[in-house]
């Protein structure tokens, strides 16, 4: 059970919206899925902290760290998409799921002979074209 006005869900899995109880759309879901895809390539969480409010604080006003910063081997076109997906203006966002599914598929591709020189990229690209595709059927 929930009270009027609660916010439900992990923080650090939150969109910009959710936390300051505006109005959801798909493009809520797609700034999550920006975030467990950003934690799948750098191994840490967008946005952490030790405490509920930092957390929110975080993911409403701080920059996350680019994916290449923290590993090298991330493809820039996949930081490109994790970047689009995270930003905090929904307008900016990718719009549906069908768009970003289309642009992973895209990079999958793309990707496929890079990917076999480096050491687990290909797992990446395909756990995440798994993963929107399952966004699509949901």
């Amino acid at each position: 059970m929930t009270r009027t006005g609660a916010s439900v869900g992990t923080p650090s899995y939150l969109s910009p919206e959710q936390i300051r109880h505006e109005k959801l759309d798909a493009r809520t879901d797609l700034f999550s899925f920006g975030l467990v895809l950003y934690e799948m390539v750098t191994g840490q969480r967008a946005f952490s902290g030790d405490t509920v409010t930092v957390i929110r604080d975080a993911v409403l006003s701080v920059s996350v760290v680019p994916p290449r910063q923290l590993d090298s081997n991330v493809p820039s076109e996949l930081e490109k998409v994790i970047s689009k997906s995270l930003e905090k203006d929904p307008a900016q966002r990718y719009q549906s799921a069908t768009e970003l599914g289309t642009e992973l598929r895209r990079l999958s591709i793309e990707l496929r002979p890079v990917a076999s020189r480096g050491r687990g990229v290909a797992a990446l690209v395909a756990a995440g074209t798994i993963v929107a595709v399952l966004v699509l059927l949901g």
